[in-house]
């Protein structure tokens, strides 16, 4: 019953005992009317005092895994809450750390939430609705807590082992060398020490032939930059139509595959995989994503490249129009000889085919990860377009739809290795 019905029926009540002339029905107005008062003030003061806050141990997960939030509400009335319902409207996926609460005067309760995370993307966690009011429910009161957090979920990865690491290498002459802030096995000459200098790049025999501190000079390991495409194209992707049948291992832990249930997302879990590996053996990597615009991060080497690179791919969508192979020819000038070019798509067009054919013919490498779109969804299949990467010499690897993507992410060759040239 709300207020409105419940002084409706008090105002019967009332009319009653005036034309009836019974005692007990003015008595009983008095009642409900204490009560309505009464209901009133408890309904207004049900939330002074009360105050939420809430905390994250990181504003960065990952799909798979585990996210974790704090959440305290405190009570600094020197009345007791009866009941306080915590209402949550955090965007993340089944996120939900509403509850309803008792605070005595001056108490408070802290609770944690874990979620697992299921979708990359970045999400809201809050604001927060605090309800209550009187025991009838006559007089509803709710607050509005604008505490809220900015939280981003990058996509799932796996860790690979067996990628192959392609020498940059021009043909017929030296291999194009860069110079190293670190200590690597390619020394690249001398010079005169400068005060700033570590002592572990001394030439100890050249400083004692010329009688004055001499300091070596080292090049990057000649090992390929690597630009990664990862296809956007909205016309090719697939959603699955259908569920895997997969359980959680004796922790606990569900396998990676669980969570791609679309060809996008077995891309994005691909892309990110092969360049937190290649970032790993010290690579620079690119990433190019051809999404509704087109996104371009330059090579660069590291941990932070690695968090460039999750920070972009978690919100990519496959909202784009322009097709694989347009990409391919319009950036042709990126993709140097010094670079592997790694395409990640599940188009099966043939102008792609012969764009990257062609970039092959020019440059160090090329390769492709295959994604097989019709193991999602009806779609065209991708045989064809395998046996003419096949013909053309590109390296691939396919991907289906629950299929274990360690061992077919292993196999990308990022280019045929050549012998060094000095």
């Amino acid at each position: 019953m709300n207020a409105v019905k419940f002084l409706l029926l008090l105002l019967l009540v009332l009319v009653f005992g005036q034309v009836l002339q019974w005692a007990v029905l003015d008595t009983l107005a008095l009642a409900l009317g204490a009560v309505l008062v009464g209901s009133f003030v408890w309904s207004r003061l049900s939330l002074r005092g009360v105050g939420l806050n809430r905390s994250v141990l990181a504003t960065r997960g990952q799909v798979g895994q585990a996210f974790h939030e704090q959440l305290r509400i405190s009570n600094r009335s020197m009345l007791g809450k009866l009941w306080v319902e915590v209402v949550d409207h955090s965007e993340l996926p089944e996120h939900d750390p509403g509850r309803v609460v008792n605070l005595g005067r001056h108490a408070t309760q802290t609770w944690e939430v874990t979620t697992l995370c299921s979708r990359r993307g970045r999400f809201h966690l809050g604001p927060v609705t605090l309800r209550s009011g009187d025991p009838l429910g006559l007089f509803p009161a709710s607050q509005r807590v604008e505490d809220w957090r900015e939280v981003v979920i990058y996509p799932a990865m796996v860790t690979l082992l067996r990628a192959a690491s392609p020498r940059a290498l021009l043909d017929g002459g030296a291999t194009v060398d860069r110079k190293s802030m670190v200590v690597t096995p390619n020394v690249s000459g001398i010079r005169d020490y400068a005060p700033g200098d570590p002592t572990n790049r001394i030439s100890w025999s050249q400083t004692a032939r010329r009688g004055r501190l001499i300091v070596k000079e080292f090049d990057q390991d000649q090992t390929a930059d690597v630009w990664l495409v990862l296809d956007l194209e909205a016309t090719v992707h697939r959603t699955a139509d259908h569920p895997l049948a997969m359980q959680p291992d004796a922790q606990g832990a569900w396998p990676v595959e669980a969570w791609l249930d679309s060809s996008v997302e077995v891309a994005v879990t691909a892309v990110a995989s092969l360049a937190r590996h290649f970032l790993g053996e010290g690579r620079s990597v690119g990433l190019i994503a051809t999404g509704k615009t087109l996104q371009t991060l330059p090579p660069e080497r590291g941990d932070r490249q690695l968090t460039k690179v999750l920070e972009m791919l978690a919100v990519v969508s496959a909202d784009g129009t322009l097709p694989v192979g347009e990409v391919l020819l319009a950036e042709a000038s990126r993709f140097t000889r010094q670079e592997g070019l790694v395409v990640v798509t599940p188009s099966t067009g043939q102008q792609w085919v012969g764009a990257l054919a062609e970039l092959r013919e020019r440059r160090s490498s090329a390769s492709v990860v295959l994604i097989e779109a019709s193991t999602f969804a009806p779609a065209p299949s991708a045989a064809d377009t395998k046996h003419r990467l096949v013909i053309a010499g590109i390296p691939v690897a396919t991907v289906a739809y629950g299929q274990p993507m360690v061992a077919a992410l292993g196999s990308v060759m990022a280019g045929p290795q050549r012998s060094r040239l000095r």
